[in-house]
């Protein structure tokens, strides 16, 4: 009688831990599509310019991430607009922080600048101001 109990309880021991072991393995299948369906979300979302400001703030970003940053403001915000979002100052910010930025090197300051005064000549004057404060305070 004592046998037939110790069998009864190995098996229901050996259930239970069936079953854990399948909900740890299904909810971390689960986790990886809810991650994979974010990453995919943060994909397809426009980041703001200020999204963008701050990952060419960021000394740590890498250089791929530094490179697309600036190309996505090329892209998205081609024009210097007087609004909330877009202002000039955002823009002055940003190259500024691309001549101070240790991932960067004359041709993409050069370049960027050049795209900038080619999408808003109006404001070439205050461009090559912050280009020259940018370098200016870059530490050596």
């Amino acid at each position: 009688m004592e046998i037939s109990l110790i069998i009864k309880s190995i098996i229901g021991l050996v259930v239970i831990l069936s079953v854990l072991i399948f909900m740890l393995v299904y909810s971390s299948n689960r986790k990886k599509e809810i991650e994979t369906i974010t990453k995919e979300k943060k994909k397809k979302r426009k980041l703001s310019l200020v999204d963008l400001k701050a990952i060419i703030r960021d000394t740590q970003s890498t250089e791929e991430r530094f490179n697309e940053a600036l190309s996505l403001v090329l892209k998205d915000y081609p024009s210097i607009e007087i609004n909330d979002e877009q202002t000039l100052d955002i823009y002055l910010f940003i190259l500024m922080a691309l001549c101070r930025h240790p991932k960067t090197n004359t041709k993409i300051i050069i370049n960027f600048e050049k795209e900038l005064i080619k999408l808003n000549p109006s404001y070439e004057n205050e461009i090559n101001k912050a280009v020259i404060a940018g370098l200016d305070s870059r530490s050596l």
